[in-house]
């Protein structure tokens, strides 16, 4: 029994086309995302990391304030997961550093927690601000 076990493994580990990723059903992330305490749409943007523990830090001047006590023109900073550096399995969502970087607008959707919300989600990169948030709830989500 044991050599069926593993050859099944084996071939299931062919079969799979690179590492595996797992995800929080999309309706977790569209719940989480509602829940944001901020959200934001900010430019003028810097870079710094990744640091060791793949997380870039994010800052940038306010353009639009949909939710939250900050105003248009303030400087803010914030932690962005964007490297996974273990390689590990869970529901984050990650945003390379260099991609961060090309983005003329970020909106961030900030959590309870002062990051982005969603364990990254709540990252969208946009050519420019918009008039309304641009991330918008999944209708099928309830």
């Amino acid at each position: 029994m044991r050599h069926h076990t593993l050859s099944l493994c084996l071939s299931l580990a062919i079969l799979l086309p690179g590492p595996a990723r797992a995800m929080l059903p999309p309706c977790e992330y569209d719940r989480m995302l509602r829940q944001a305490v901020m959200v934001l749409q900010i430019g003028q943007t810097e870079v710094d990391g990744p640091n060791p523990y793949g997380n870039c830090t994010l800052t940038g001047t306010v353009l639009r304030s949909f939710r939250g006590p900050i105003e248009v023109g303030t400087r803010v900073q914030t932690t962005v997961p964007c490297v996974n550096v273990t390689e590990l399995i869970g529901p984050t969502m990650w945003t390379p550093p260099d991609v961060l970087r090309a983005a003329p607008v970020v909106e961030l959707h900030i959590g309870a927690g002062s990051g982005p919300a969603a364990f990254g989600a709540g990252v969208f990169l946009l050519q420019a601000s918009t008039e309304a948030i641009h991330w918008q709830p999944d209708r099928s989500c309830r």
